[in-house]
């Protein structure tokens, strides 16, 4: 059968007969009543966008938290639900807000996802402190592992720097090993690839990096020896927190001197 583009068929039948036009039979093989079904729509992954201080104001009073309260982040209102919804974090690549409900509408689970380094929070349950810490860390992680390599040092001269400076390293203090083609991406965060020294030599197993962080009036905050993806990392800084606390959290001597370090050979 051959019929003209875009045009609706309604029925199709097929008619027996003899050559003088008698009918023998008639059958009917298609009926756009019986045929067509209705259209399924695909619920949209995303309920809506919101921003991270979006969410942060939310951890804030996330102990009356209803889930009318998020109406207001949907896209469309047709997009609301009051069991479960979505919403992608628009300045987090990668991250989102995932919020289910009780038979009440009080939020049973109410969950920042970061799907880049497979990290959750529940902001129902957790103090704000510590879901601003959190994202804090997830969002440095991320910055250290999209940031360009700024040069390459040896570990001899990593060990060399942390013996002479301790405290005071400074960023100056690793000018001499910057690629000389390198431009700053106005970053604070300074990211080498750390290779084979005379004394040391890296971990055959993990490449492994040194990202400087400067911050908070001093010459560097801390500066961590780290593989990739940042599953495993050392700092080798005897770094001071934003109250003006010092902790002592890692030597990097001491460690040489005793177990092997997953960054040695």
């Amino acid at each position: 059968m051959v019929c003209p583009e875009n045009m609706s068929i309604t029925h199709i039948t097929c008619t027996d007969g003899d050559i003088y036009g008698n009918t023998a039979k008639h059958e009917e093989l298609y009926s756009e009543q019986t045929a067509t079904k209705q259209p399924t729509v695909e619920k949209p992954e995303y309920a809506g966008v919101i921003t991270i201080e979006e969410v942060l104001n939310i951890a804030k009073n996330s102990n009356y938290l209803k889930m009318e309260d998020f109406r207001k982040y949907c896209s469309y209102s047709s997009y609301y639900d009051n069991s479960h919804m979505k919403f992608n974090i628009s300045d987090r690549d990668d991250w989102y807000l995932n919020i289910s409900a009780n038979y009440d509408g009080s939020i049973a689970v109410c969950s920042i996802v970061d799907n880049v380094g497979h990290n959750s929070v529940d902001i129902r349950v957790t103090q704000y402190q510590q879901v601003l810490d959190s994202i804090n860390e997830w969002s440095l992680t991320e910055g250290i592992m999209a940031a360009h390599t700024a040069g390459t040092i040896t570990l001899d001269d990593v060990v060399r720097l942390h013996n002479e400076k301790g405290e005071y390293l400074d960023l100056e203090d690793f000018s001499p090993y910057l690629n000389r083609t390198f431009i700053s991406d106005n970053s604070d965060i300074m990211k080498f690839r750390v290779i084979n020294g005379d004394n040391y030599k890296v971990s055959k197993e993990n490449v492994v990096y040194l990202t400087l962080i400067p911050g908070y009036g001093r010459p560097l905050i801390t500066a961590i020896l780290h593989n990739a993806n940042m599953s495993l990392t050392t700092d080798i800084l005897n770094t001071i927190d934003p109250n003006g606390d010092y902790k002592t959290e890692f030597d990097l001597v001491m460690a040489l001197d005793c177990e092997k370090p997953w960054f040695l050979e």
